[in-house]
């Protein structure tokens, strides 16, 4: 009887001894291995703190942009209207010189924008009017621009003035002077007898010649 006693004895110790294993590496496997519920609870709570204000900086950005779009919406353009002062610079290229002055601003011009503006005036340069270029128009370009002023720059290319030249008689022989009267520009060699006495006389009397081209003309016609 001792002997088998002391058998299940032995027995219920390895029975307690492997429970005691199995739930061990259970305990372990299961439980021990999660994180603590506090700090998983913080960290959902700082996931969802993070999500709640990313969505409202959106939002906020989003109403911000909205705002900036009405408001944008909201502007009116300046636009040109009967009371707008018009003034036109005029800028020789050869000369260097540069003039301005007033002018009514053209019904075609009331009531653009600047964009509108700028396209009528790139119209204008494809086709200028007649007095433009008389004077040796190349285009034209919109300097500044508002409701109460515009102000535009016509560039010119101007042709040089023609120059001005008298025939007199020194010594019965021609001589031809510039507009000052005084300083002598060519001697030409032609003698007084040689012309018709009508031109004998114009040629007493200052003779005005107008541009080189008129006075070279002259020159080959009497010249021997």
């Amino acid at each position: 009887m001792k002997i088998i006693y002391r058998i299940s004895l032995f027995f219920n110790f390895c029975c307690i001894c492997f429970l005691l294993i199995r739930g061990t590496e259970f305990y372990y496997r299961n439980y021990a291995a999660m994180p603590p519920v506090k700090e998983e609870f913080q960290k959902s709570s700082r996931v969802g703190r993070n999500a709640v204000e990313h969505l409202s900086v959106k939002n906020d950005m989003q109403e911000e942009i909205t705002e900036e779009d009405i408001t944008t919406a909201g502007k009116q353009l300046p636009v040109t209207n009967c009371d707008t002062v018009f003034v036109i610079k005029e800028h020789d290229y050869r000369t260097g010189e540069v003039k301005s002055h007033k002018e009514k601003l053209p019904a075609l011009y009331v009531g653009k924008t600047r964009e509108e503006l700028e396209s009528l005036l790139i119209d204008y340069s494809l086709a200028p009017d007649l007095t433009d270029q008389q004077m040796g128009f190349d285009e034209v370009t919109l300097d500044s621009f508002s409701s109460n002023k515009v102000v535009a720059t016509k560039y010119y290319t101007s042709k040089p003035e023609e120059e001005d030249f008298y025939l007199m008689a020194e010594d019965n022989y021609i001589s031809v002077y510039c507009a000052d009267l005084k300083t002598v520009y060519l001697y030409t060699g032609i003698s007084m007898a040689q012309l018709p006495l009508a031109l004998q006389q114009e040629i007493l009397d200052k003779k005005h010649i107008h541009g080189k081209a008129e006075l070279y003309n002259f020159l080959e016609s009497y010249s021997s």
